[in-house]
Formats: C-alpha cells, structure tokens, sequence
C-alpha cells in the first residue's frame, strides 16, 4: 500500500540522519521469506521486495530469536489457518560494538492475534573472551548422550551462525556442570560415599590436566602452575 511504502522511505530518511547504534521494533506487517509464512497459498515474495529493500538501504538486519517462527496467527480453524511473522527486532549490527547483547524471544500467545515479543538488552563491560574448549573428560560421563542432544536439538530461530552460538553455548553450560560437580567431589572429598568415586575424579582431574598443558610442560612444576585459574 501506499502507507507502507511511505513508511519504509521515511526509515531510510530517518536512517541518513542517525550516526549511532539504532534498531526498530514492531509490527511491519510484511515477511522477509516465504518460510516465515505456515498456510494459505504460496507467498509470492516480490510482495516483500520493497521491505527488504528498505532494510539493506537502512543497513537493518534482524537480531536472532528464540521461540516458533510465526508472531502472528488469523485464529482460524484448520484448514484456513494462516500464521506469519510479522513482528520482529532489527538493528544497525555495524554500529553495535561486542559490549551490547541483545536476545529476543517470541513467547506464546496469549489474546491476542501477535505473540509478545520479550528484549534482553545487556551492556556489558568489555572483558577477556572465553572460547569453548571441549573437555576429554566429559565423554565418560554417564549423561554425556543426553545432554549434547538435548541442547542441540532445541530451535532457534534466526540464521544458521546464529543458531549454531546459541546451541553451542547451550551445550556449553549445561557440560561445565560436570565441572562443577567434580569440583565438590574434591572439596568434599570425606563426604565422598565411596572409594571408587573419589578415584573417578582423580582420573578426570588427570585428563584435565594433560589436556591443558603442552606435552613439555608434563612432570614439572610448570605444569600444574600453568592450569591454575
């Protein structure tokens, strides 16, 4: 319509005059791809080309999400259900720095035809990354089939690199509980119901450490100063 391309020149206008990090949320009543739409006929996406336009005019990407696809729902019985997003968060990603994290969620309908859509916005003061590092030790744990599965099995919506951190960082937390519970084995050690169990650790302790240090560094006391947190 006639509104809504006034809209998206008034965005790229709006665009040229901001010099900081900005992002725009709300209902654009308008998909991005077919697969954002679940029912009815085919999209025809050339119906999208002028909000996707606009978006790479604005330099506007969309931040990942958690949750279904769809934001939107006609409330129509099966087999008129049509289902859409059309909610969504974007933001000028050149202009963020690596200090602003933002998550969103499409939680689940309420009454209303949208879904609400939850923001996390977190500042972060600027610190040393830490990269994932697969531990050896955790294969041996008896919920190890479990836990990776379940983490990497969740949706995520949102692009594949996207998908791809959130599950990794899922699995990630939900291993270094391991970690955890391993560390209490040690520091609760007389607590410890058996022998055996005790031993266990000492093995994964042992795997830690081999796995952190350089083979130059085995049988010398740099070694076990230079796992130290």
């Amino acid at each position: 319509s006639s509104y809504r391309k006034e809209l998206w020149e008034d965005l790229v206008a709006l665009s040229n005059s901001i010099y900081e990090p900005w992002a725009v949320l709300g209902d654009f009543n308008v998909i991005t791809k077919v697969e954002e739409k679940i029912g009815g006929s085919p999209y025809r996406i050339e119906k999208s080309i002028e909000f996707i336009n606009c978006l790479r005019d604005c330099c506007l990407q969309h931040v990942g999400f958690l949750g279904n696809v769809v934001t939107w729902c006609n409330n129509r019985g099966h087999p008129d259900t049509i289902q859409k997003r059309l909610d969504r968060l974007v933001y000028n990603s050149e202009r963020f720095d690596g200090s602003n994290s933002t998550i969103v969620t499409h939680l689940d309908n309420a009454c209303s035809d949208h879904n609400p859509l939850l923001i996390r916005c977190k500042n972060e003061e600027a610190r040393t990354i830490k990269y994932f590092k697969f531990q050896n030790f955790w294969i041996d744990h008896d919920d190890f089939l479990k836990v990776v599965p379940g983490s990497w099995n969740t949706h995520v919506g949102g692009d594949y690199m996207w998908s791809f951190h959130v599950k990794l960082k899922k699995a990630s937390s939900n291993l270094k509980i391991y970690k955890l519970d391993m560390k209490r084995v040690f520091d609760n050690n007389d607590d410890n119901r058996t022998k055996a169990e005790f031993m266990k650790y000492l093995m994964i302790q042992d795997s830690i450490l081999r796995q952190k240090a350089t083979d130059r560094d085995f049988n010398t006391k740099y070694f076990h100063g230079a796992i130290k947190d």
